[in-house]
């Protein structure tokens, strides 16, 4: 079976906090952190995360965190978020390692890669969303974000599918995940 990395880290903060250093300076993936896989596509980091035409009908980053904190859905698909991980990569010092990168190898299914390059070729949507607390699971019927849409995509996660991203990483470093470094 193919191995691939996932790849993870904890965003700078800042998302809601407009007196956050991070607030309007960072994009809203880097405050709120982020999931991709490594592996699946040469030279991408393939993440789930809102559209380009979605934050721009929300009228940028912020209005669309915004929504996703009142649990409003946003259209959703897979996408490079190999510039995201480069600037939390670049903040790791400045955040006092709060935006370090894990990266944990996997093996999957073939049918699972082809899939998600399917996914990410045709530009398929789904639905985005934050956890939600009030909800058992945290989310509703086929809404996920960053770290849950893998199991949609029936990626074989060796621990469970959290929509929160300190958990996702604790239970990713708990299983051996180490630092990552970009490839060059």
């Amino acid at each position: 079976m193919p191995v691939i990395k996932i790849i993870a880290f904890q965003g700078t903060g800042g998302v809601f906090n407009s007196d956050s250093p991070y607030y309007g300076r960072e994009p809203g993936l880097v405050r709120a952190g982020h999931v991709g896989l490594e592996g699946v596509i040469p030279d991408k980091i393939i993440g789930f995360a809102p559209t380009p035409e979605a934050v721009e009908v929300a009228g940028g980053d912020q209005p669309l965190l915004d929504m996703l904190g009142e649990y409003v859905a946003q259209e959703g698909r897979l996408q490079n978020s190999l510039e995201v991980f480069l600037r939390a990569l670049e903040l790791i010092e400045e955040t006092g390692g709060r935006t370090t990168i894990w990266e944990l190898e996997i093996e999957v299914l073939d049918i699972c890669l082809n899939r998600i390059r399917a996914w990410y070729n045709d530009k398929c949507r789904a639905t985005y969303n934050f956890p939600n607390p009030r909800i058992p699971g945290e989310f509703l019927p086929y809404q996920y974000n960053c770290a849950t849409f893998w199991k949609f995509m029936e990626v074989q996660i060796p621990f469970p599918y959290t929509g929160r991203l300190k958990v996702f990483i604790a239970s990713m470093r708990a299983k051996g995940a180490i630092k990552w470094q970009p490839r060059t």
